[in-house]
């Protein structure tokens, strides 16, 4: 979570691509890709997420 939280504060309003053999990297690091492409790294099963950053929780917040 410390390096999405540092992604958050330093580059809000960017896209940060992550390619990872990892599946559950986004919920690792507390963070809602916007895209998720099935990829090959060689042998190797990968996923490339795209991380659309905003400051602070993407999350809609309740009202009242």
């Amino acid at each position: 979570p410390r390096l999405a939280a540092h992604w958050k504060k330093h580059y809000a309003g960017w896209t940060a691509w992550v390619l990872t053999p990892d599946m559950k990297l986004p919920q690792h690091m507390r963070l809602k890709e916007s895209r998720r492409v099935p990829m090959w790294n060689g042998p190797i099963e990968c996923r490339l997420f795209r991380f659309d950053m905003v400051a602070g929780s993407a999350r809609a917040r309740p009202a009242g």
